[in-house]
């Protein structure tokens, strides 16, 4: 991003929060801290998928993470989602934690790996989430049991993302050393 354009956006923001603060000490709309640090995250996630697009890959995970957390709070501000206590909205941390490592993977498909956290920390965070709404009862009891049963599944996935790992691997050197080999 060169100086005048960054120096444009910056000047945009301060601009239309005074504008909002001047609307609010109005009375005219209601603009606070409660109001503006949701629209924070979103230009923070915006800005940080902008980066990942130019080819810093890695700050999509923060895009990742300041878009769930933003989204939620932007919701939880117009009622959509209810005004939970910390002790009841931890989860979706977890589930932006989650959302961080899968939008890192599709930033860059080659790094599997991402794709592990990503579901466990989105599966595991939005059962609690769902928990703590009361949409669904004893979700600890559904995961106690879900893991009780299925936790070999995490193995076969593991072996399998290794091998396909190697297998690239293995494909990669050898066309890099087709490659070098043709050089010469």
């Amino acid at each position: 991003m060169n100086r005048n354009y960054s120096s444009l956006v910056v000047g945009l923001i301060f601009i239309l929060i005074g504008a909002g603060l001047l609307l609010d000490r109005l009375h005219l709309f209601m603009f606070g801290w409660m109001q503006i640090y949701p629209i924070i995250f979103l230009i923070i996630a915006a800005a940080s998928f902008f980066n990942a697009a130019s080819g810093k890959k890695n700050s999509a995970f923060w895009g990742g993470i300041f878009a769930v957390l933003g989204l939620f709070f932007l919701l939880r501000n117009f009622d959509i989602i209810g005004f939970f206590w910390f002790s009841e909205f931890w989860p979706i941390f977890l589930i932006a934690l989650g959302v961080g490592f899968l939008v890192l993977y599709i930033f860059n498909p080659r790094d599997w790996g991402m794709l592990v956290p990503g579901f466990i920390l989105t599966f595991i965070g939005g059962l609690f989430a769902l928990d703590s709404m009361s949409l669904i009862e004893d979700a600890f009891d559904l995961v106690y049991d879900f893991m009780s049963i299925y936790w070999p599944l995490a193995l076969v996935l593991l072996g399998i993302g290794l091998i396909l790992n190697s297998l690239r691997t293995t494909k990669d050197s050898e066309s890099e050393k087709t490659i070098s080999d043709s050089k010469e």
